[in-house]
């Protein structure tokens, strides 16, 4: 279930949400065909959480701002919306329900769409998420050690070091990885 592909998906936080949703959508289709419920719900919830608490919180500004990001993050909000509706619906049907006709009108039900298919992961996709990966734990980390320092995030830090080498980012596209670490 690739994000539409008339979109320009340049922003690396889109990327990571697509390949996210693609996995969301095969883990949950794989679990299902198997006939393993919790092991088809249980991503649900993970994916929710990371949604709204990585990419929602950090798209944030690009909804503040006017033009073609603003649409593309508002095009990606959307269809990842829809999509989750639909992998949503035969555990949540009312909230599924109620999410699809938000975003869709009140005409259809998200009970008579197709269920998403899940998209082949690309190599890109498993280093993208890899690499967001390794970006959240490091901000988790700089968010600890803030903690544990008494230091308030609105505070900027002059810098962050991060000790180990096995922590050192291995980032293709290492500026904009660098720059969500950064605004962290």
């Amino acid at each position: 279930s690739q994000i539409n592909s008339k979109l320009k998906v340049d922003n690396i936080l889109d990327q990571w949400l697509s390949a996210k949703l693609n996995s969301l959508i095969k883990e949950t289709t794989d679990a299902m065909e198997a006939y393993d419920l919790p092991r088809a719900t249980r991503p649900i919830a993970g994916f929710v959480n990371e949604f709204s608490t990585w990419w929602l919180r950090r798209s944030r500004d690009r909804f503040k701002n006017l033009g073609e990001d603003k649409e593309n993050a508002l095009a990606v909000f959307h269809h990842t919306l829809l999509e989750l509706s639909k992998v949503m619906a035969p555990f949540m049907p009312f909230i599924a329900e109620h999410v699809y006709r938000e975003i869709n009108g009140e005409l259809e039900s998200v009970h008579l769409e197709s269920w998403p298919a899940s998209a082949k992961a690309s190599a890109g996709e498993a280093q993208v998420l890899e690499q967001m990966e390794q970006v959240r734990k490091i901000v988790e980390m700089g968010l600890a050690k803030r903690a544990e320092a008494g230091i308030k995030i609105r505070q900027p830090l002059a810098s962050l070091k991060i000790p180990s080498a096995s922590w050192r980012p291995k980032l293709k596209n290492q500026e904009k990885f660098i720059s969500l670490i950064k605004d962290e």
